[in-house]
């Protein structure tokens, strides 16, 4: 209105309110965590990495995406074990010509290559049992 206003105002500081609460342990622990994250090896492989999410979550996990086609694999790998998934799965160039999908289970590093149509069977029984996945052929790449 091209007059000042007196005015008055104040904050909280409710982010650092929150970031203290978090250091000593006041707030609840949420847990969100996925089950399984598919990795994404290549951008040009992003489709069949996106078909392999839904899968398994049409088989019941949560699954969740990595965000980023360009990250290096290591860093992946990483973001998959602060955000406490117990396993993931990828497919590269040589998984797409043979119809498989590498599973790693991120505790013990174990890692396996299924068939396609066997990933769901085989994250569940890393998952629920930590043990071998249900009968079929698995192969441990070499």
């Amino acid at each position: 209105r091209g007059r000042p206003i007196p005015a008055g105002g104040f904050s909280r500081g409710l982010e650092r309110i929150l970031v203290v609460m978090e250091a000593r342990g006041m707030l609840p622990a949420l847990d969100v965590a996925s089950d399984v994250m598919v990795l994404q090896m290549d951008r040009k492989l992003l489709a069949r990495a996106t078909d392999l999410a839904d899968r398994l979550r049409r088989a019941g996990f949560r699954a969740e995406l990595y965000p980023e086609a360009s990250a290096k694999l290591g860093a992946q790998f990483q973001y998959a074990d602060s955000r406490r998934v117990k396993v993931v799965a990828f497919i590269g160039d040589r998984e797409v010509e043979a119809g498989t999908v590498a599973i790693k289970q991120l505790e013990s590093g174990k890692q396996d290559v299924v068939p396609l149509e066997q990933a769901a069977a085989h994250v569940r029984s890393l998952i629920h049992f930590g043990g071998p996945a249900a009968p079929g052929p698995v192969t441990n790449p070499a």
